[in-house]
């Protein structure tokens, strides 16, 4: 017999499709700016010189950028904590700065410290996103949810030290 997940298992899968896309998404952005400048001599010998290409840099940051959107809006429902989402406003702040922002006054020197910061803030946002949407109790996150469906939260006391 299939067991069917229930609503919110659902949503949990879907929030944390969306945040392992996003971390590989990010990653793969990390390893793009710490490579290419190693490899930019090699690039015309290997025929990979779209990869040093602007274009190939704004369209991986649009793509982290929307992936933080169907990985984080929903998280930040279901858990209210605010921290994914400050480490993801950062995180795009940097990286759509690294990306579109050339020439005078920034010039390309900023590029890439920019983005390198951007994308290890989004992969630590979506970690967190991540790891806060798979916690069955979450504080104020389930109180809200419980307190939508009319349903009770139950807390266990915490022994302090």
């Amino acid at each position: 017999m299939v067991e069917m997940p229930l609503p919110d298992e659902q949503k949990s899968n879907t929030i944390a499709f969306w945040d392992r896309i996003g971390i590989g998404a990010s990653t793969l952005c990390l390893i793009h700016c710490v490579l290419t400048p190693l490899l930019l001599g090699a690039l015309p010998l290997l025929n990979l010189s779209v990869l040093h290409d602007e274009r190939v840099h704004q369209a991986l940051a649009v793509f982290i950028v929307v992936t933080c959107g169907f990985a984080l809006i929903p998280g930040f429902r279901r858990h209210r904590r605010a921290s994914p989402v400050g480490a993801a406003v950062v995180g795009v702040a940097f990286l759509l700065a690294g990306a579109f922002l050339h020439g005078p006054p920034w010039g390309e020197a900023l590029e890439t410290p920019l983005t390198i910061a951007g994308g290890i803030s989004m992969v630590l946002a979506h970690l967190l996103n991540l790891r806060l949407t798979a916690c069955s109790d979450c504080g104020a996150g389930a109180a809200v949810r419980a307190a939508g469906t009319g349903a009770r939260v139950a807390r266990t006391a915490t022994p302090r030290e």
